[in-house]
């Protein structure tokens, strides 16, 4: 089954009231959190509300995973300094994938068995976030994939993984319909199809020789 969200905005709001749905105690860039998923406000002090990210901060994905980081830093900042979700500030509890589907498996046992996160966001390979994906499922913790594109991902009918980013599968269509609008120009009857050596690239590839 294939899910989609439309915004980093609205996912991040999507995960916060499955949050509150999900515990009964209300919801911060990487610190040692708390193990209460949802802190209470002192005094005039809003609540706040946490979220799990995993992302590439160190290893052969590091420049993805700062974008990636950036654009979380954004988005929470817009969200904060407005009104916040369900009245609370949103609170991302980051932990490292180090770019290898291992580091994935780490990062989703900590946020999910000792964290106790209720849902969590990423990761930015489709290598790693295949198997992180997996564990979240199995944990019933809901995922939310921002730029993973393996088709798999939402194609073994998870129902815990979501994905707000098109499968590798549009890109091709897209590609070959480009090709397809210059075929009587280009006149050729033969299409080379180079690929990297990972679930993204293989993904895109196996997606255009079926083309």
């Amino acid at each position: 089954n294939t899910n989609w969200l439309s915004s980093p905005l609205t996912l991040l709001a999507l995960l916060t009231l499955s949050a509150a749905s999900a515990c009964s105690t209300p919801i911060a860039m990487p610190v040692r959190p708390s193990e209460t998923p949802i802190a209470e406000p002192s005094g005039s002090e809003r609540c706040t509300i946490k979220v799990g990210v995993i992302n590439s901060l160190t290893g052969r994905h590091i420049s993805g995973g700062e974008e990636h980081t950036r654009g979380y830093m954004i988005a929470l900042d817009e969200i904060n300094n407005g009104e916040g979700v369900l009245g609370c500030d949103l609170e991302l509890v980051v932990r490292d994938d180090q770019s290898t589907p291992m580091g994935a498996r780490e990062a989703v046992n900590d946020l999910v068995e000792v964290e106790k996160i209720p849902v969590i966001l990423g990761a930015y390979s489709s290598n790693a976030t295949l198997t992180a994906s997996s564990i979240a499922n199995d944990s019933e913790t809901p995922f939310i994939i921002p730029s993973a594109s393996n088709n798999l991902l939402t194609s073994m009918g998870y129902e815990w993984v979501f994905r707000i980013n098109s499968p590798s599968l549009d890109y091709v269509e897209a590609a070959f319909a480009y090709l397809s609008t210059y075929a009587e120009i280009y006149k050729t009857p033969k299409l080379a199809i180079v690929f990297e050596n990972t679930a993204f690239g293989e993904s895109a590839a196996v997606a255009a020789s079926a083309k």
